[in-house]
């Protein structure tokens, strides 16, 4: 479209909005985990304020209306599918069986090729419940090593609902949610952070993403010889465990 402006001028602002999208995208495809579309919407406004500055300054009217036209149907082909989308319909885009386009909804994702019930609620806050009156004689501060990473069942699920159950008078107790990470850990490292917590959390089944969860077959593999003392049934078929830690209850009587 800068082939066919008007004004082929550089300005300030210009420079400043190429600027912001060149940076942007830069910055986008340097990690390995994109993250969906979400973390695209930054570069999203100078590209649309780019594109409305040249199309408003092109000289060639046929081309200018053909590129409106263009712009304005896609969006609305895109507003249409993405709302299909939302409830998982692809079907009707499809030919002959084989889709027309390639969906990358994350909620559809959890739920077709996951095969995670995304409408249904996990039982975070039972766990929660469960851990804060197990502690509540021994600590005002719960300690909890979570050994799996999963879109719905995750450290950061784990201090939202904890944060809100203190809010509502549910839990009475603060929660230190700590995450065995993705990066592999040796096993030192995990028995240490064990040893650490008063309760540690792994999940059996279907784990969620394969490369956050590295740890939990570890993990797993160091409490082979303790029971939980609690398990969660979850709406996916998979089972959470919780494990009462007997080390850390054992260094605070001899303190």
């Amino acid at each position: 479209m800068f082939l066919f402006s008007k004004n082929r001028r550089f300005s300030r602002d210009y420079l400043f909005i190429w600027l912001w999208f060149i940076c942007g995208y830069i910055l986008l495809s340097m990690p390995g985990n994109k993250g969906g579309e979400r973390y695209a919407l930054p570069i999203f406004a100078p590209l649309a304020i780019l594109m409305a500055v040249h199309l408003a300054q092109m000289s060639l009217r046929p081309l200018k209306y053909l590129l409106i036209g263009t712009a304005i149907l896609t969006g609305t082909l895109n507003y249409v599918y993405e709302t299909a989308a939302n409830n998982c319909n692809y079907n009707m885009y499809s030919i002959k069986g084989y889709p027309l386009f390639v969906p990358d909804q994350i909620g559809c994702r959890i739920r077709l090729e996951l095969m995670i019930p995304y409408e249904q609620d996990w039982a975070i806050m039972p766990i929660l419940k469960y851990m804060d009156i197990a502690n509540r004689p021994k600590s005002s501060t719960v300690h909890v090593l979570l050994a799996v990473d999963h879109h719905l069942l995750n450290s950061c699920s784990f201090k939202l609902y904890s944060k809100l159950g203190k809010l509502n008078g549910a839990i009475h107790s603060d929660f230190d949610i700590i995450s065995t990470g993705a990066a592999p850990k040796e096993d030192d490292v995990l028995k240490s952070s064990i040893d650490e917590s008063d309760f540690v959390i792994t999940k059996t089944g279907f784990q969620g993403i394969a490369f956050s969860n590295s740890n939990n077959p570890a993990v797993k593999k160091l409490l082979d010889s303790r029971i939980p003392t609690r398990v969660f049934p979850l709406s996916d078929a998979s089972v959470v465990s919780v494990y009462a830690n007997d080390i850390r209850d054992q260094n605070r009587n001899k303190q």
